[in-house]
């Protein structure tokens, strides 16, 4: 099948009596690959990295990542965590499509052991 993967996004912002948001939608032409899409991922406690295995050096996949924390802040990097890129608050999401050209992910939980939801679409 093709013409399997739609991508989404919305952001909405209320302060002072004032709204403003946006939403998103884009239908991607290409077809999905990959068997093991959608998986929770055990962080480890703060202090310990966890390699993510999302980046193949042939794929620009979409990845979607969800903090599945209800406290804790998890933070995602490049080169063996001396780059951090990203940071997700609890329950946050956040959706990319990673540079094939990096070799690894990782990520980091604030202080306690925790999961994140992992969504991996290759192409």
């Amino acid at each position: 099948m093709s013409n399997e993967i739609h991508v989404g996004a919305s952001l909405q912002v209320a302060k002072n009596g004032a709204t403003f948001g946006v939403a998103l939608t884009k239908d991607i032409t290409q077809s999905a690959s990959g068997t093991n899409l959608d998986q929770e991922v055990d962080i480890p406690s703060s202090g310990s990295v966890r390699l993510l295995n999302i980046i193949a050096a042939t794929e620009s996949p979409a990845v979607f990542i969800q903090n599945l924390d209800a406290t804790n802040y998890v933070q995602f990097a490049i080169n063996n965590f001396s780059e951090v890129f990203a940071k997700l608050l609890p329950g946050e999401v956040m959706l990319f499509r990673p540079n094939p050209a990096l070799a690894s992910c990782y990520a980091r939980s604030q202080s306690a052991a925790m999961k994140i939801r992992l969504f991996t679409v290759g192409e």
